[in-house]
């Protein structure tokens, strides 16, 4: 083995173990079993939201996620409000921990009409759950919250038209995303620009004011998770003009997720087969 190599392995082996170490530490005391990996603002109906999947931590091998809340912002203080929310089905009871849910805007695939069933697929040991929003697993309600009330508890459920723009539209100069538990707990946020979210005092909320992205040069790029193993820290947010749907964000990243996984069940191996989520 040269010395260059050698080098690289021992890089990438204290890359693993100390990601591992963060890892194990935030799954056995954050209430984050999801986080926000990537933020895709694109046009022509191409955008989409990539959400880590963190688990409980406990040594469980799967997650179960039905009744997930996603929002692009729910305090009508704030000028970049809207109503409407999604929630995640019965699909999502048993989700491997160590994966990625991509949810996907597929308006021009519904009028060319292209399935909209989920896809799963297996890179590099990571499962990637590949979800078009017009799935009827992906629960769509125009209702709440509203200025009336920023609860997520209708006393209606009025299903529409899939369009993304209506329930999880993500301005890109100034809005946030929001993933909420049942119980309606942040576990995970991010907002930008001049739009605030702060209405749990949880360490979920993170401003990416201070991430040193343009939001003014967003479009048709990504805010990805990929600078550090914290993703509770806004300056472990970057922006990528290559965005990487179903994707890790680097080799980082990909630890971060194998790292995951070995404190859920040791469900695979760093090494496996290949493949691209392609859509």
């Amino acid at each position: 083995m040269s010395s260059r190599s050698f080098s690289n392995f021992f890089y990438t082996l204290f890359l693993l173990v100390f990601s591992f170490s963060f890892v194990y530490s935030q799954c056995a005391t954050s209430l984050n079993e999801v986080f926000v990996n990537e933020i895709y603002f694109g046009t022509d109906d191409n955008a989409f939201i990539e959400l880590g999947v963190n688990g409980s931590g406990n040594n469980a091998s799967t997650v179960n996620l039905e009744g997930y809340i996603i929002d692009d912002n729910n305090n009508f203080s704030s000028s970049c409000s809207t109503r409407g929310h999604i929630k995640l089905g019965s699909f999502f009871q048993n989700i491997r921990s160590g994966s990625i849910i991509v949810i996907y805007d597929d308006s021009a695939e519904v009028i060319s009409g292209r399935s909209n069933e989920i896809r799963v697929v297996d890179n590099k040991n990571i499962r990637r759950y590949l979800v078009p929003f017009s799935n009827d697993y992906i629960i769509k309600n125009s209702i709440c919250p509203s200025v009336d009330s920023r609860s997520y508890r209708c006393s209606a459920n009025r299903i529409e038209e899939a369009s993304w723009n209506q329930y999880i539209s993500l301005n890109s100069s100034s809005d946030a995303l929001i993933v909420k538990d049942p119980s309606e707990l942040t576990i995970s946020s991010l907002s930008w620009g001049s739009c605030t979210y702060n209405d749990d005092v949880n360490p979920s909320y993170i401003n990416l004011s201070g991430s040193g992205i343009d939001f003014n040069s967003i479009e048709n790029k990504s805010v990805v998770f990929s600078k550090g193993i914290n993703w509770l820290s806004s300056v472990n947010y970057t922006m990528s003009v290559n965005p990487s749907l179903g994707l890790t964000n680097g080799n980082l990243n990909q630890n971060i997720f194998y790292a995951i996984q070995q404190n859920a069940a040791a469900l695979n191996s760093p090494d496996g087969a290949t493949g691209d989520a392609v859509i």
